[in-house]
């Protein structure tokens, strides 16, 4: 055999031997009884249950019923407290009034006319504060008679000074033209007062003036 016989026969491949009927059908026979592979499987997705679901909204509906509870409360105490600021600058308002009228009443005067001076301070007033004048309306007309006063009030402004519930203080700021038969030219001074002004029967009455 010649070299180049012998490459080609190396360069051939082997034949495969072929198969025959009986391993063919045992082939198949596998293939038909072996168990089919498993399938990869994916997780179950199970819904919540019907007792958690009503657990859930019950205590979302509880959240929300005490969220408006609160808010209602809050609301409530907030009206309250808004009513309660404006009585209370409603009394404050009214009682400044009470106050500036009665000083300027209590410091305009004419002693030919004593009898309106006095009716003026006693209106308007509590009953101790009309005693205190019922005390002093003799002495006060004898002082007031002999050195034939004339007088004249303004009021220029008030605060408050002390406020509970039925009672308010104040300081009254004011000034007085007054003339006599010592001084016949009238003359201005300023006068700063005490006037308290409390509740009774429904009115606000002035409780005490005094000077400062």
């Amino acid at each position: 055999m010649t070299d180049v016989d012998r490459s080609d026969d190396a360069g051939e491949p082997d034949p495969v031997p072929a198969e025959d009927g009986d391993a063919r059908s045992s082939r198949r026979w596998v293939a038909r009884t072996a168990p089919p592979l498993p399938r990869p499987s994916l997780p179950a997705l199970s819904l919540p249950s019907l007792a958690v679901r009503r657990w859930v909204l019950g205590g979302v509906g509880a959240i929300l019923l005490a969220a408006l509870v609160f808010c209602a409360l809050g609301w409530r105490s907030s009206a309250a407290d808004l009513r309660a600021a404006r009585a209370e600058q409603a009394d404050i308002a009214a009682t400044s009034q009470v106050a500036r009228d009665y000083t300027l009443r209590s410091l305009t005067y004419d002693h030919r006319r004593l009898d309106d001076f006095f009716s003026g301070v006693n209106r308007g007033a509590t009953p101790g504060l009309r005693a205190k004048y019922r005390e002093v309306r003799e002495t006060l007309t004898d002082i007031m008679s002999k050195s034939q006063v004339v007088a004249s009030g303004e009021v220029l402004g008030t605060t408050v000074t002390s406020k509970k519930p039925g009672r308010y203080e104040f300081l009254v700021f004011a000034t007085q033209k007054t003339q006599n038969i010592q001084q016949p030219e009238p003359a201005e001074v300023p006068n700063l007062l005490k006037v308290t002004v409390v509740r009774s029967d429904g009115k606000w009455l002035v409780d005490d003036y005094a000077s400062r």
